[in-house]
Order: structure tokens, then C-alpha cells, then sequence
């Protein structure tokens, strides 16, 4: 195009209206295919995430049992653990109050003394 076919265009329908052709035409020509290019970039990535996401609950869903297993293993230990506890904190509480039965007998002794 011309300097003197644009001028013209200019005139007959206005600067504005040749500047949104304008800019049209640009993304037509430049943008539109980058954008199009990135849209297909992005499905076929998001397809294998897809396929991958897909992949790992099938292996997670395998796997759920053998956790499930390994906690109910767990609980078992930790009562195990609790059980011994008390039985520690059963004797410990025998101790105090054995200590606390000599001390008396030993302040009575004193106070007789």
C-alpha cells in the first residue's frame, strides 16, 4: 500500500478506523498464530498431566491398602505402648505412696522421740 492509497483510506473513513484495521490486520498476521501455537502447546501438556494424574491414583489406590495395613500395625504398637505406660505409672504411683507411708512413720517416730 502507498503513501497515497493510506492517505486516502485516512480521508475517506477517518484515522480511527484505519488504526483498529490496522491493529486487526497485526494480530491477524502476528499474534493470532502464537496464540493459537500456545493453545495447542497447553492441551497437549495438560493432556499428559492428565494421563500422568491418572497413572499416580491408580498407584495410590494400590498403595491405600498397604498404608492402611501398616497403620493398623501402628495402633497396635502405640497401645502396646500406652499399656506399658500405665503399668510404669501403676508402680510408680506404689512408689510415692510407699514413700509417702515411711516419711509419716519417720516424723512419727521423731515427734515420739
Amino acid at each position: 500500500m502507498t503513501g497515497q492509497e493510506l492517505t486516502g483510506l485516512i480521508g475517506a473513513l477517518g484515522f480511527p478506523i484505519v488504526l483498529v484495521l490496522a491493529f486487526l490486520w497485526f494480530v491477524k498476521r502476528d499474534v493470532w498464530p502464537q496464540i493459537v501455537k500456545w493453545v495447542e502447546l497447553n492441551r497437549a501438556a495438560s493432556e499428559i498431566r492428565h494421563r500422568e494424574f491418572i497413572e499416580a491414583v491408580r498407584k495410590n489406590g494400590a498403595s491405600e491398602e498397604v498404608t492402611g495395613k501398616m497403620l493398623i500395625i501402628i495402633d497396635q504398637k502405640l497401645d502396646d505402648h500406652r499399656t506399658d505406660a500405665r503399668q510404669i505409672g501403676h508402680k510408680v504411683d506404689q512408689v510415692l505412696l510407699s514413700t509417702q507411708r515411711i516419711e509419716a512413720a519417720i516424723s512419727k517416730s521423731e515427734k515420739t522421740d
